[in-house]
């Protein structure tokens, strides 16, 4: 068949088989090591994807963290408020005491200073 196309063609084109067939392997050659570079490419790419992958896996997994601490630190922070928020009732209640005595001796006092002016 390859020999009738190649007649076919016309004139001063007629190639023996055996030349044919050597610029056909050739050809599937060059194909070939295009196809080999065009995967290497490919591979090289899809490594490369693979490790900007991981890269944003971990950056991932570093953010994660950070709100959990922040968590944390945000559950440590409201209760050192509420240690803080007790603390602060008990000095204004011994405030309000020592209030509430203040004005008894100043009554008291009082009550000396008319006790005195009486006399």
């Amino acid at each position: 068949r390859k020999l009738l196309r190649l007649q076919a063609a016309g004139p001063g084109t007629l190639q023996t088989p055996q030349s044919s067939g050597q610029e056909e392997l050739d050809q599937l050659r060059q194909q070939l090591s295009q196809k080999s570079s065009e995967l290497s490419s490919q591979a090289a790419e899809i490594l490369k994807l693979r490790e900007q992958q991981e890269d944003m896996a971990d950056q991932i997994r570093r953010l994660q963290q950070q709100l959990q601490q922040q968590a944390t630190y945000k559950e440590l922070d409201i209760f050192k408020l509420d240690i803080i928020s007790r603390e602060l009732m008990a000095l204004e209640q011994e405030i309000e005491a020592i209030r509430s005595r203040v004005k008894v001796l100043k009554h008291d006092s009082e009550r000396l200073q008319d006790y005195d002016e009486r006399e």
